[in-house]
């Protein structure tokens, strides 16, 4: 017999696993589709080419026909044991005492004792530890809510009569009458919400706080980028004439020029590894005074209140500091602190690039920082700046830009707000996290329809006491009220759980500058849940519950 539903079921997964992977290699299409076309600005180019490996689909295909099987098997091992008798008798339930309660009691405590600890050693900062203790407190702590869950539906199933029936007591009693089945449609309502607010948790709006030091702007109004150096200090009276930066607004602005060096583009619009990223040449003291931009990560030792100064330390010999977005040095490069990079000077002779500290999203993505008293020792023949940050009111920076185009139009200048720089830089981040919570999206609307199925398999195998409910009086829609009030506490025991638990996973994204969560997307998208949890809910109670119920009351 379980050989015989073994083979049953595998012809279901295998369809079903078939039609899934023809869905994956259309969604696959369409959101390449749409990086080479509405999403273009995400990778940068539109030369993008479909392309599938049949490995790839076959390893997809045989895992999802294993953990199919695997669910089958351990589903069939338990109904196989129950003697003929019972499995004769229809709708067969027994609610008894639930014996070996401590393991869940102890694995319950654990995960929640494990989140606290590791919530009480945590940093509330954005660097990779402190994103990953929260992560693994929320993760703790969805573990731990769903042991509890599967304790609180024990304990009950275990309980005795009550002198009373009301309407909410019959809906506890009737999640816990099939506790495996509800906390399986539990976890998988609270997974699907914790993977989503997840994702959405991690979104940014790199234009909140723009005018913000701290901000990934350091709370300059615009960046530019030229062709040829610039070989006069525009800070001073001499050097505006010598361009023609004599208005007003430019006269109001200050300049912090950057040397640079050609190199690879590390940014994430490159979507190659970059082997030796671009030099910006900079002094310290001009980010120093300003207390621009904000760091997530620094070297040991580094002192935290002036951070810029390290620019300027002592190395060994051939080994000079540099700085990078903290993203640029994980995901572009594969480096962290500490690791080196190596360069050729205009002498031929190599040196190394050590990098020793990580800024939040900024301006610079793609670029290393290093001082300029290195930048001119290596590179001696790279006179003036390339890259021109102008620090000034916003209300004078078109003004002001408008100045530079003018002025250096035989420079080759090319001048842009820097918030619209950095919006260019998260749009990359934000496109992906997109294309990840329509795929979570899609798992939820996925979940809430096999939640119908599992409604109506329920209310199918119930339907002699619903028959027999409306023969001693219940009217139709207190059992409607009945089940769409069982169902309701299973889905906001799902949705209470994994959106607490994700939303302590990602505190650190939640209050960090620039944070952008959908919420307002989300709310709808809780909301939906619940919405097409109680239409499955209905549909399935209407479908059980029409026609003459005369021969399930017989039955009963």
């Amino acid at each position: 017999m379980r050989r015989l539903l073994l083979a049953e079921g595998a012809c279901l997964a295998v369809i079903g696993g078939l039609l899934g992977l023809a869905g994956a290699l259309l969604y696959n299409r369409l959101i390449l589709l749409a990086l080479g076309s509405v999403w273009q600005g995400a990778v940068g180019t539109s030369a993008l080419r479909w392309h599938w490996q049949f490995s790839t689909l076959a390893m997809g295909f045989g895992i999802a026909l294993l953990a199919a099987f695997l669910s089958m098997w351990l589903t069939l091992r338990h109904q196989v044991k129950r003697t003929i008798h019972d499995l004769q008798v229809a709708g067969y339930q027994t609610i008894s005492r639930p014996r070996r309660v401590w393991p869940a009691r102890a694995l319950a405590g654990v995960c929640l004792m494990g989140a606290m600890g590791l919530l009480a050693t945590a940093s509330p900062g954005r660097g990779q530890a402190s994103a990953g203790a929260f992560f693994g407190a929320g993760s703790l702590l969805l573990a731990g809510g769903l042991m509890s869950a599967r304790l609180l539906l024990r304990a009950l199933a275990a309980r005795g009569s009550a002198e009373r029936v009301s309407l909410w007591l019959l809906s506890g009693r009737n999640c816990a009458r099939r506790h495996g089945r509800s906390l399986a449609t539990i976890a998988l309502l609270a997974c699907g919400v914790f993977l989503v607010v997840a994702i959405a948790g991690n979104r940014h709006d790199p234009m909140h706080d723009t005018l913000q030091r701290a901000s990934g702007t350091g709370g300059f109004a615009l960046y530019a980028e030229t062709s040829r150096p610039v070989l006069q200090d525009l800070n001073s009276r001499e050097g505006r004439q010598h361009y023609g930066l004599e208005s007003v607004a430019s006269a109001r602005a200050t300049f912090v020029p950057l040397r640079l060096r050609e190199g690879d583009d590390a940014s994430c619009l490159n979507l190659n590894r970059a082997q030796q990223p671009r030099l910006l040449g900079v002094r310290p003291e001009f980010f120093a005074e300003r207390h621009a931009f904000q760091f997530v990560s620094l070297a040991p030792g580094t002192d935290a209140r002036h951070p810029w100064q390290i620019l300027d330390r002592e190395l060994e010999a051939d080994t000079i500091p540099a700085i990078a977005d903290d993203t640029v040095i994980k995901w572009s490069l594969g480096k962290s602190l500490g690791d080196t990079l190596s360069y050729v000077d205009e002498y031929g002779h190599p040196f190394k690039i050590r990098l020793v500290g990580g800024l939040a999203n900024s301006i610079f993505q793609g670029s290393l920082l290093i001082s300029e008293r290195q930048f001119l020792k290596r590179f001696p023949s790279i006179s003036g700046a390339r890259v021109l940050l102008v620090d000034a009111p916003p209300a004078d920076a078109e003004a002001i830009s408008q100045d530079l185009k003018r002025g250096l139009m035989d420079w080759g200048i090319d001048t842009l707000p820097a918030a619209r720089r950095l919006a260019e830089f998260s749009r990359v981040e934000n496109t992906y996290l997109s294309i990840f919570l329509m795929l979570g999206g899609l798992g939820l609307l996925l979940g809430t329809f096999g939640l119908g199925l599992v409604v109506l398999r329920n209310v199918l195998e119930r339907r002699g006491e619903l028959a027999l409910l409306r023969a001693v009086g219940f009217s139709r829609r207190n059992l409607i009220r009945l089940l769409l009030v069982e169902h309701g506490l299973l889905l906001l025991a799902g949705l209470f759980i994994g959106a607490l638990s994700a939303i302590l996973a990602i505190l650190p994204a939640l209050l960090s500058p620039g944070n952008e969560v959908p919420g307002k997307s989300l709310t709808l998208l809780l909301a939906g849940l619940l919405v097409a949890g109680g239409l499955w809910t209905w549909l399935a109670t209407v479908f059980a519950a029409r026609g003459d119920l005369l021969d399930a009351l017989r039955e009963e």
